[in-house]
């Protein structure tokens, strides 16, 4: 059997709040503001990643006029697959003429910036390695303009302790 490639139509990012499963196994999520999804059945391999207090990007397709879930991918795999490879700065001295990479000051602002929102009590200190890690990325310019409408979304909805 051949896979058909499956054409996102849509997109959207929700805070879970709860999720059951429905008398025919699909798994029925309640974001924080209320609104209902179905997951199917035939997606079951979705089902973990909906847990209470995750924040989730949904990818929708349509088959036969009839929208459903295609993808669901959780906001911190989101922003991890962006994620690039921390430079460490040697402990030893080096050869001479041999360069140390550097961190760079981006990465501090970033993480600076990051604690100032945990202090400020906008998000949760376990958050705050995954905001400097998406600030970083911003100011190094890593991201396309689709991922930065998913990033303000992600900040502007769910960047707030409840």
């Amino acid at each position: 059997m051949t896979q058909q490639k499956v054409e996102i139509t849509r997109t959207a990012e929700i805070l879970v709040a709860s999720t059951k499963k429905d008398t025919y196994g699909n798994l029925i999520v309640t974001d924080k503001a209320g609104g209902e999804y179905k997951v199917g059945v035939k997606r079951e391999r979705l089902f973990a990643y909906f847990q209470p207090d995750t924040a989730v990007h949904l990818e929708y397709a349509v088959f036969m006029n009839k929208e459903y879930i295609a993808n669901a991918i959780p906001m911190n795999q989101l922003i991890k697959a962006k994620e690039p490879a921390i430079a460490v700065r040697a402990t030893t001295m080096p050869e001479k003429g041999k360069i140390i990479p550097e961190v760079g000051k981006n990465k501090s602002f970033a993480l600076a910036y990051a604690k100032d929102l945990a202090v400020a009590d906008k998000i949760k200190v376990e958050e705050v390695i995954s905001y400097a890690t998406v600030f970083d990325m911003y100011l190094r310019g890593d991201f396309s303009e689709s991922e930065s409408e998913i990033l303000a979304k992600y900040i502007v909805k769910y960047g707030r302790k409840e």
